[in-house]
């Protein structure tokens, strides 16, 4: 899996790129080699369940325990109660503890320990679920599984609430972008103009926001996801001012990328 470590004339341009760098739906993803079932985050339980009526899934693997709300959770569940009890005791407060379990999810998700990520990313909801980590940590499991919707829905949930991590919240302004994407697959067709400008606007001013305040060992991470954001929204010169950022940090763009820039705008003279 790759992780993330993500008006005119480009109205077209850009739509295209949009359907074509998104799925069309969560239920549209690869159902797998006739003998392995696909994950669940990558078709959802109900088609999970078409294609294996015996597949047991479990609610500790799907965000907020499959929908459950919180407090019927550990009502419910005792074991779920005296974790929270020891955990907030431990760490001193709910807050502090929510954001361990989340730091934890983000560490297993990284080495492709989905399952356990998810459990530690819903023991965080069990503690505080006001935590925006955690909204991150569910969409970008379903970002790695191909299912754009609900990774934008989780991304967006997680930017309202307010992520202080920089490169979190470049994660999640892209993802919101390519939920807009499959979207639009879905539709059949691109987003309005006025769509099209305010994900342009949007996304600009939260990802400069981000590249301000993300750590100079940060910066070629944050403006990756700037140069990938500005290419699904048409913005290809700014796409170009990404690309020279990146060189001059020494971290350039794969060679791939720079030419499907090219292929839509050609290269700037120098200056």
């Amino acid at each position: 899996m790759t992780h993330f470590q993500p008006v005119s004339h480009a109205l077209t341009l850009s739509a295209t790129l949009l359907i074509a760098s998104c799925a069309t739906t969560s239920s549209g993803g690869s159902s797998g080699a006739a003998d392995t079932l696909p994950a669940v985050w990558a078709v959802g339980p109900d088609r999970l369940l078409e294609l294996d009526p015996s597949a047991r899934i479990r609610p500790d693997i799907l965000p907020m325990y499959g929908g459950m709300e919180r407090d019927e959770r550990l009502l419910t569940a005792a074991g779920d109660a005296a974790f929270v009890a020891a955990v907030t005791k431990e760490f001193g407060s709910r807050e502090a503890a929510s954001q361990r379990w989340v730091e934890q999810g983000i560490r297993f998700y990284r080495v492709d320990e989905y399952e356990k990520a998810m459990m530690r990313f819903n023991q965080a909801w069990l503690l505080d679920d006001t935590n925006a980590g955690i909204y991150h940590g569910y969409a970008v499991v379903y970002q790695d599984h191909g299912s754009y919707l609900e990774a934008g829905q989780f991304a967006e949930q997680a930017l309202e609430i307010g992520l202080a991590d920089p490169r979190y919240r470049a994660d999640c302004v892209y993802m919101v972008v390519a939920r807009e994407g499959a979207l639009s697959g879905q539709r059949g067709g691109p987003p309005s103009a006025e769509r099209i400008a305010e994900l342009q606007a949007r996304s600009e001013s939260l990802l400069a926001a981000a590249a301000t305040d993300c750590t100079a060992e940060d910066r070629g991470y944050v403006e990756t996801l700037r140069f990938k954001t500005r290419m699904l929204t048409g913005l290809y010169d700014k796409a170009w001012e990404s690309v020279a950022a990146l060189d001059a940090l020494g971290e350039p763009l794969d060679p791939k990328s720079v030419k499907q820039l090219e292929a839509v705008v050609p290269r700037p003279a120098p200056r």
